[in-house]
């Protein structure tokens, strides 16, 4: 069971080196991914973020283990790494009990994220549980705006929308203030937490427009 470090950052490689106890195996590119199931991969963030989505569901596919360090770790990001079956999220450059810690878990099937973090997901939840669900929800967006707030759900930047979408960024951002605005959600992460709630969206979103 490898554990395999994927960085262009030396600095990030460097402090590895120093924290982590154990053979390290690593690797400057994400493609090809030649892992196996059973190995960890922990993928430094800001060294590969066009290729990281991609190389995400390929990982997820093959049943890798996948961690995901960042300079500054966010909520919205959290959310939206654990859409793509990441399971460990994590300041790049924490303490060496910290990554111990963290890769024991993940080497036994668990998950790691930081307290604060999951604390913040959690009051984030709470509040847009505030706004019941409603059997109509799909009727008060209009077909785009369908597109774009399916597309957030599942962890999607707003990059990514704009290619999936096929739509200008300032489109992507306008229709998001209206989807806030109508179904009483303050920002993003509140709605990948509230549309969360709907597991029939993606199956009604050919069906409807």
């Amino acid at each position: 069971m490898a554990l395999i470090i994927y960085s262009k950052s030396t600095s990030f490689v460097d402090h590895i080196n120093r924290v982590v106890d154990g053979e390290v195996v690593h690797r400057s590119t994400v493609f090809p991914l030649n892992a196996k199931t059973g190995d960890v991969c922990l993928v430094y963030a800001p060294s590969f973020v066009e290729e990281l989505p991609v190389w995400l569901e390929e990982a997820r596919r093959k049943n890798i283990v996948i961690g995901v360090a960042a300079g500054i770790p966010g909520v919205e990001d959290l959310l939206s790494y654990t859409n793509l079956g990441v399971q460990g999220y994590f300041n790049a450059y924490m303490s060496a009990p910290n990554y111990a810690q963290m890769v024991r878990m993940l080497r036994n099937g668990q998950s790691w994220y930081p307290p604060l973090l999951l604390s913040q997901a959690f009051e984030l939840a709470r509040s847009a549980l505030q706004t019941p669900p409603t059997n109509n929800l799909l009727e008060v967006l209009t077909k785009r705006e369908r597109d774009v707030a399916l597309a957030v759900a599942e962890g999607k930047s707003n990059k990514l929308v704009v290619s999936t979408c096929n739509m200008a960024e300032r489109t992507v951002k306008a229709h998001l203030t209206q989807i806030f605005q109508k179904l009483n959600v303050k920002d993003r992460v509140a709605l990948v937490i509230y549309l969360g709630q709907f597991d029939s969206l993606k199956s009604n979103k050919s069906s409807t427009g």
